[in-house]
């Protein structure tokens, strides 16, 4: 199979080739071979339809305009979405939309991924990646049929609250449903988000710099951008209420979602993050994961209720067409 697709990949004079799913039987690194193949080959005009993203060009931005998505449904795609950002309108965006850094962010493996998913849930770090799927990949928890992996959704990192813009970008210029899972301070009027969010026609109802978090929190909802904090966070300087976290192995941030770990799995929280006291170093992400190691989600508590409260309303969002102009 893979001599064949070689074959029908030589180049001719100004020669068209149409390949239908040539991954079928080729591993990762076979399909990345060929994938260089074809695109160094520049007399050769190639159509390609697959279900791999390891087959997906995204080697430049430009290549982002060459990829077709399709959806609609199981076998029977009824949506065609070609690439078509919203120009920004702010200069400094227009800076970044145009920088290096902006090509790193969309050309990278998770945007590839993204283009198969029924909808993304874009999460603003590790631990967010790390906290939805170790309750919304738990069937006892969801049900069999609501996991992330049974609706096809994709938790996507973005790497920070100050990287959603190229993110927004890539979902909206190709129609992918999606939503956001944040932290506390993301949610403040004129943060980095709200400003990505203003700039690409997404707009807050409420933005007083004063606001309530609580009714903050309720519109950002109403939009599609979901956190778990109870606060924004604490101001410059302010220690958090737990004083065994403070005695013993520093602070976790009240309005980061390691505070909502901490608050429904105290014991387990403290363990784990005593363990690395003295290196120098408190990874969030691992953290998290040694927590659910030891103590593992349990259907009917107070930390899942939440959670599948908060998942039947992402899901309602993803369902009325997620965050949107």
């Amino acid at each position: 199979e893979v001599l064949t697709n070689v074959t029908v990949a030589t180049p001719g004079p100004e020669g068209i080739a149409l390949l239908d799913e040539p991954a079928t039987n080729m591993f990762p690194t076979r399909q990345r071979e060929f994938l260089a193949h074809l695109t160094g080959m520049r007399s050769t005009q190639y159509l390609m339809v697959t279900h791999s993203n390891y087959l997906v060009p995204v080697g430049s931005e430009d290549d982002l305009g060459r990829i077709t998505r399709l959806h609609g449904g199981s076998g029977t795609p009824t949506v065609a979405a070609r690439f078509s950002a919203t120009p920004p309108t702010n200069a400094n965006l227009r800076a970044s939309r145009s920088s290096k850094a902006f090509a790193r962010l969309v050309t990278g493996d998770d945007v590839r991924a993204s283009l198969f998913a029924t909808a993304v849930i874009a999460v603003e770090g590790e631990s967010e990646q790390m906290l939805l799927p170790a309750f919304l990949n738990n069937p006892t928890i969801v049900g069999e049929d609501a996991t992330l992996d049974s609706l096809g959704y994709l938790v996507l990192d973005v790497r920070g609250q100050t990287r959603f813009g190229p993110y927004l970008d890539v979902f909206l210029g190709y129609g992918i449903p999606f939503v956001i899972f944040t932290d506390g301070p993301a949610l403040r009027p004129s943060s980095r988000l709200d400003n990505d969010l203003r700039e690409r026609s997404i707009v807050l109802p409420t933005s007083r710099s004063n606001e309530a978090f609580t009714r903050r929190r309720s519109a950002c909802h109403n939009l599609g951008v979901f956190t778990l904090a109870s606060s924004f966070g604490p101001p410059r300087g302010k220690a958090i209420s737990c004083k065994e976290c403070k005695r013993v192995h520093g602070e976790a941030k009240p309005g980061e979602v390691e505070w909502w770990v901490h608050k429904h799995f105290r014991g387990a929280f403290h363990r784990a993050h005593a363990s690395w006291s003295g290196t120098g170093s408190h990874p969030k992400a691992t953290i998290i994961r040694q927590v659910f190691e030891s103590q593992p989600p349990q259907p009917g508590s107070l930390a899942a209720r939440e959670m599948v409260n908060l998942y039947q309303n992402i899901q309602l969002a993803i369902r009325q067409g997620g965050v949107h102009p």
